[in-house]
């Protein structure tokens, strides 16, 4: 409403149905993580998919007989 008097524009709020919180809860501010907990986040990740996935080898195909 604030912005709206003051510029005489309409907002959307930037949390859509989709990313609301669940529940009757207020949204939270949410802090970013930090560079070391990002790393930490895709070190792991990184770890279980060398473990976690079997891909199949790729199909050598031959051209047929003529």
């Amino acid at each position: 409403m604030e912005i709206h008097q003051m510029t005489g524009r309409v907002v959307e709020c930037p949390i859509d149905e989709m990313n609301r919180p669940r529940g009757r809860q207020e949204a939270r501010l949410r802090i970013p993580l930090s560079a070391e907990q990002v790393d930490r986040l895709f070190a792991g990740w990184r770890e279980d998919l060398a473990t976690c996935r079997k891909f199949a080898r790729p199909r050598v195909t031959t051209p047929p007989p003529s």
